[in-house]
């Protein structure tokens, strides 16, 4: 579906790798990280293809590295590093520790560390040690405006595309990005979302995906929006995963809008399609940015999605507008989100530790399973529900 879109959709690149990068072995048998500077390096030099390379020395048992070089940030803004190691490592950047992943373990486990950094050069340096058995780093980092980019010369298995693949092919995405103020969709198969899932892509850094089978915000995150190549090269099959971070799951399993006896009614069950809920399209705006349209009975809903904030300075937020218009069918009710621990706190529902949730325009109701549902409240066949989406200590 997707290049039958009016408009462009743009390519995210890989971004910059090291400028620099120098290496130094030491030899040992640890259980644990040592401290590298209480050691004397075995041998140290410079790394010539400047990505990490354990097998640049030929060890394979007991034996520790230490490499240090610099990233040249573009912008200010917050970026997130992936790191996977068997056995321990730790990330440093600019001499702060941002990923622990110490100790004996293999390389399964990818760990993600984020950072707020002003443009110029940042020195990043990762210490590794291995015990025995196999000898693994994958350290890549990704920022609002390039994907998720390998700073080693291993890939991860996880991030490999499609299986083992040949190393000039590894890791080449076709990572879609909003550009001009304008938003980017992708209409195809995403994971945790019905076959109907329309992502969007905002300017500021938000993204989310709206399940046109349930008729209900599936998912939010921010950074990073969505690799095409899955969809877009070979047979296209499978379902791909958001390219950001912070990835939050709202809708749960089920329609988003739906008629109950009473505000303690169970809500019906996941169907193939929403009960009662007919999905009419959605229109672009002059920046592209979609309103879904759907009706229910004799009542019209218009949904948008209203952005502030931005990714550079770690504030961005969204708004989910419903505007319901006709006659609303009785105990009409909206679920804004469902599971990961909801709770109040002040104004705002928190979900997870991860989201706060604020909602005016009708009656929101904390249900005991976890479910945040709204009662709307019309006036003279109107009604407008805002459901607004903060991320936790930005």
């Amino acid at each position: 579906h997707a290049m039958a879109m009016n408009g462009e959709l743009r390519v995210l690149a890989e971004g910059p790798g090291f400028q620099e990068l120098n290496y130094k072995l030491y030899l040992g048998d640890w259980n644990k990280l040592p401290d590298f500077s209480t050691l004397k390096p075995h041998r140290e030099g410079p790394v010539p293809d400047k990505k990490l390379d354990i097998k640049l020395e030929g060890m394979s048992e007991h034996f520790g590295m230490q490499w240090e070089g610099k990233v040249d940030v573009k912008a200010d803004g917050f970026y997130v590093f992936t790191l996977a190691s068997d056995d321990g490592s730790r990330l440093y950047v600019d001499g702060k520790a941002i990923i622990d992943h110490d100790g004996i373990h293999a390389s399964s486990a990818l760990r993600v560390g984020r950072v707020k950094l002003t443009a110029g050069l940042h020195t990043v340096r990762l210490d590794y040690f291995e015990q025995s058995g196999q000898e693994e780093v994958y350290l890549a980092w990704a920022g609002q405006k390039f994907s998720e980019t390998p700073l080693s010369k291993w890939i991860h298995p996880q991030r490999e595309a499609g299986g083992a693949r040949a190393e000039e092919q590894r890791n080449q995405g076709i990572p879609l990005a909003p550009e001009n103020g304008e938003a980017v969709i992708y209409r195809n198969f995403i994971s945790g979302v019905s076959p109907r899932g329309i992502a969007v892509g905002y300017p500021n850094g938000v993204n989310i995906c709206f399940d046109a089978d349930q008729m209900s915000q599936a998912l939010v995150w921010r950074g990073a929006f969505i690799d095409a190549k899955q969809h877009w090269t070979d047979r296209g099959g499978g379902q791909t995963q958001p390219l950001g971070y912070d990835v939050v799951r709202l809708g749960g399993e089920g329609q988003g809008m739906a008629v109950l006896t009473d505000s303690s009614a169970p809500w019906p069950p996941r169907n193939e399609r929403a009960t009662g809920i007919q999905f009419l399209g959605y229109k672009l705006d002059a920046k592209r940015f979609p309103t879904f349209r759907y009706k229910m009975d004799g009542m019209t809903v218009e949904e948008r999605y209203e952005t502030a904030g931005d990714y550079t300075t770690s504030n961005e937020s969204v708004t989910r507008v419903l505007k319901l218009t006709g006659t609303p069918p009785p105990g009409l009710y909206i679920r804004a989100a469902s599971g990961g621990g909801l709770r109040k706190e002040g104004d705002a529902w928190l979900m997870g530790g991860r989201l706060a949730i604020r909602a005016t325009g009708g009656e929101a109701i904390l249900r005991k399973d976890s479910e945040l549902i709204i009662r709307p409240a019309f006036n003279n066949g109107a009604a407008e529900v805002r459901i607004g989406l903060a991320w936790i200590n930005q």
